[in-house]
């Protein structure tokens, strides 16, 4: 019986000999079809490029659609998430919840934007996403921001209305960079691949420069991933905090779960491979209810 590690190692040796098989194969290709083998590579390689053109399209245009489990699956890995409970007036009907809940959310994209502007970050108040397998949709504010070397790190926020509480949903995500060199290779494999991935990416169900992206082996975009995420994490729970308060739905609970997450984040952590020194905080936290009354509202933009 073959143990984990054993397997690990067998398909770390696979894929270091990958090229060796291809080469393989298109020379034994050429050598029994010549030159006409070129009429079915030729569109495979064609086709790859035009969906990698496409899916870099839909990620600009925030195609963030799903299916079963694999919600933002085109942001990378998932490397920290937190759930607030807060309690409304009990007098609030289920419609009235809602609009609060969305009134929230377009405060706290506006706070943001306010201390991160545009050269720094891409704030979103309204990100809608649709499970393709019910049609449910709900709506997000995300924040994005990307390194010097092109790392990005993602910020999602949702506020959930459910009975007489509003429930909000904070989700970060990372993910590596691609070169122009990553998209040839992923063309060139093409006709050996395109039959595993082809439905699903027609369907909007993979992504293929999350697939391409990976860390860079590199300690100084490890510095600048941790400072964005320290950064960032900050300002999203420092103005979550003043909008409760001005609300009036800040609570004990509810601040300490936020000082946890400013600044105890690092108690424990998962580290991200294939990047030196990279390290981001993983806890997972949440809040008791209170019986507090609500303020203000705000929009801002939406993207679909």
């Amino acid at each position: 019986m073959f143990d984990m590690q054993t397997w690990s190692l067998m398909f770390q040796v696979l894929r270091r000999l990958k090229w060796l098989f291809v080469s393989w194969a298109y020379f034994a290709l050429f050598a029994y079809f010549g030159a006409k083998v070129m009429l079915i590579l030729l569109p495979i390689f064609l086709l790859t490029a035009f969906a990698y053109m496409g899916d870099k399209g839909r990620e600009g245009r925030s195609m963030d659609d799903f299916s079963g489990g694999r919600l933002f699956f085109r942001y990378g890995h998932l490397v920290d998430s937190s759930v607030i409970p807060i309690p409304v007036d009990g007098k609030w009907g289920f419609e009235e919840t809602r609009s609060q809940a969305d009134t929230l959310r377009l405060s706290l994209a506006q706070r943001v934007l306010a201390r991160l502007p545009e050269s720094l970050a891409q704030v979103i108040g309204t990100v809608v996403v649709t499970d393709r397998g019910t049609n449910e949709k709900k709506e997000f504010l995300r924040v994005c921001v990307r390194s010097r070397f092109g790392s990005m790190l993602t910020h999602f926020v949702h506020y959930a209305s459910y009975g007489q509480t509003i429930t909000a949903h904070y989700f970060t995500y990372v993910r590596g960079i691609h070169t122009d060199l990553d998209a040839i290779k992923f063309i060139l494999l093409s006709p050996f691949t395109i039959w595993f991935w082809g439905i699903s990416w027609l369907l909007n169900r993979y992504s293929i420069i999350s697939h391409l992206s990976v860390y860079r082996a590199s300690s100084f975009d490890g510095i600048d991933l941790r400072t964005m995420y320290s950064l960032t994490n900050k300002i999203v729970y420092e103005e979550t905090e003043k909008l409760l308060k001005e609300a009036e739905l800040l609570t004990e609970e509810i601040r300490q779960v936020i000082y946890n997450n400013i600044y105890n984040n690092n108690q424990q952590s998962i580290s991200i491979s294939h990047s030196a020194g990279v390290t981001l905080g993983s806890v997972q936290q949440s809040a008791q209810p209170a019986m507090p009354a609500f303020g203000r509202q705000a929009r801002l933009g939406m993207a679909s």
